[in-house]
């Protein structure tokens, strides 16, 4: 028995993505805003600074905030910003920010499953693409749990036990869709985008409502009271 079902998360995301278009317009403005922000001061620095080498470390800099440390954050608020849908709450455009304090460890996160999917697809493809699937969800634990790498690589693990097969068509599924919505004069992103994102927020939620996370984690607890108790 599976453990969420692929349509049913497709016409939540459907739904609420375009309950809120006018929200996540605001969110790519912004987006795209800060980009081009950031951008602006590197031409300006580029220009104003007469010494050779700080303008190249200037440039440096800005290149890599542009390039790595925007991206992560801004990934770590998007999920933020699907879960509170999926949980009934409101979402705010400071959401996509403000999950900044976890960057180094969601960045290492990142780095390590990586590196376990491209050993994986070296290994004959298919493994890679199993790992993939497995540890799929680690971000969502990060935000949502505020867990370690390793312990959000593990839970990971865990939810989607059983589930993997289903997961993947699920994914290829949302692929499909984001490509028809490039197809659609790019225009179509701006809702397959969203939609995507809360569709596989609502099968996170679905996946952890059977319990293989929180169990292990209400047990641990439940084991560790009785210790207190017993000394």
């Amino acid at each position: 028995m599976h453990k969420f079902s692929k349509s049913e998360a497709i016409i939540f995301g459907w739904t609420e993505a375009k309950k809120r278009i006018g929200f996540f317009l605001g969110v790519l403005a912004i987006i795209i805003l800060i980009f081009a922000g950031f951008n602006l001061i590197a031409g300006v620095l580029a220009f104003v600074l007469e010494d050779g080498f700080l303008a190249v470390l200037m440039g440096i800099i800005i290149y890599i905030v542009n390039s790595w440390v925007l991206p992560q954050i801004l990934n770590m608020g998007y999920i933020k910003i699907g879960l509170k849908i999926c949980d009934g709450e409101k979402p705010k455009m400071e959401d996509l920010l403000n999950c900044y304090p976890l960057f180094f460890r969601f960045i290492a996160a990142t780095a390590l499953y990586g590196t376990l999917v491209a050993l994986g697809l070296i290994s004959f493809v298919v493994p890679g693409v199993i790992l993939a699937v497995k540890f799929g969800y680690y971000a969502y634990f990060i935000v949502d749990k505020n867990q370690g790498v390793i312990e959000s690589l593990k839970s990971s693990s865990r939810i989607t036990m059983g589930s993997k097969w289903n997961l993947f068509l699920f994914w290829m599924l949302l692929c499909v869709i984001n490509i028809l919505g490039l197809l659609c004069f790019v225009v179509g992103l701006i809702i397959t985008l969203p939609l995507s994102l809360i569709a596989i927020s609502y099968v996170y939620r679905r996946l952890l409502e059977h319990g293989d996370v929180d169990t292990v984690f209400g047990q641990v607890d439940k084991q560790t009271e009785m210790i207190n108790k017993g000394s």
